[in-house]
């Protein structure tokens, strides 16, 4: 009576080629689930999140516009910082044109800088978007 297809010294294959297979997709299964996630990052489109941030900003209302920051810059820049900033900056009291939008890695973080520029004061304006708590947050602001 035979049990099932045997090599040529008596040995089962079917079994083991099971087993090895199993084992295989245990093994990938648990790298996928073990990868770290991939972070979203804002498109072209997330340029509304910094034009938001800036427009509060130049309507003088940074109160609201430190609410809609990133935790980080919160900590970085207070809110009485960013009200004195804000009003000392004559390139914040313009309305800005959006010229690009540049993904890059901060400290192994995937960001997004959107870059802006002032009309009449021609300076530049960066705005770091960070995502945190599902939505995307400003992280850092420079005017250059």
């Amino acid at each position: 009576m035979q049990k099932g297809p045997t090599d040529s010294i008596g040995i089962p294959w079917l079994p083991i080629l099971g087993g090895c297979v199993g084992f295989i997709l245990l093994v990938g299964l648990g790298l996928w689930w073990m990868a770290p996630p991939v972070t979203p990052q804002p498109d072209v489109a997330g340029k509304e999140v910094a034009f938001a941030f800036l427009d509060l900003l130049r309507q003088g209302k940074s109160a609201e516009a430190w609410q809609g920051s990133s935790a980080e810059f919160k900590s970085f820049m207070g809110r009485e910082n960013l009200s004195a900033w804000a009003k000392k900056t004559p390139a914040l009291r313009e309305k800005p044109e959006f010229i690009s939008m540049e993904k890059t890695n901060l400290n192994g973080l995937d960001r997004s800088v959107f870059t802006f520029r002032t009309p009449k004061t021609m300076k530049k304006i960066q705005i770091t978007l960070a995502p945190e708590l599902g939505t995307f947050r400003v992280e850092h602001l420079a005017v250059e």
